[in-house]
């Protein structure tokens, strides 16, 4: 053996910049659960890494004026005057199927999972707790407006005017075309 291969040293490792806040490499910050907090440690430690984070005037910018403003949902901000409701709609499907609708049941604390199972139970029918853009709602396998308003009373306490029964019926082919 020659001294060249005896005197080979292992490779120098690789120094990885910390982040003290996140304990994430510097690099991964932006993926970590406190991007904000990393943000002045960044810039001044690691700024060239992050160059949108400073102007090229070299004043610090923590993003704020890039910030998106927040998605709306379409739920109304709740004020001091209105009262929730819980909507009973009942739908006709068929000539002779229908299926009712319960929509705000989770105002009044009420887990919509567990009210499912029991009004299954309770009305032997198909019951399942359904998820749309707004909110989840109960949708119950027959026409159960009237037992239900019964069952909200006595099992939940709620009063008849937080309850609005709304019972939609399809219009049939045959009266549409004449």
């Amino acid at each position: 053996m020659s001294d060249e291969e005896t005197t080979k040293t292992a490779p120098e490792p690789v120094k990885v910049l910390i982040c003290p806040v996140c304990s994430l490499p510097a690099e991964y910050c932006e993926f970590g659960p406190s991007f904000d907090k990393c943000k002045p440690w960044l810039i001044a430690n690691a700024a060239h890494l992050y160059p949108h984070l400073v102007n090229p005037d070299g004043e610090r910018t923590d993003g704020k004026e890039e910030a998106v403003p927040a998605k709306q949902t379409g739920k109304k901000k709740k004020g001091s005057s209105e009262v929730p409701k819980i909507l009973v709609k009942v739908e006709s499907r068929n000539k002779k199927k229908s299926t009712t609708t319960i929509i705000g049941m989770e105002k009044f604390g009420i887990k919509l999972p567990e009210a499912s199972k029991l009004m299954a139970k309770k009305f032997s029918c198909g019951c399942s707790v359904v998820k749309n853009n707004i909110c989840e709602e109960i949708v119950i396998q027959g026409d159960f407006a009237d037992d239900l308003l019964d069952m909200l009373k006595d099992k939940w306490q709620i009063s008849a005017d937080a309850i609005e029964v709304d019972k939609a019926k399809k219009k049939d082919k045959g009266a549409a075309a004449q």
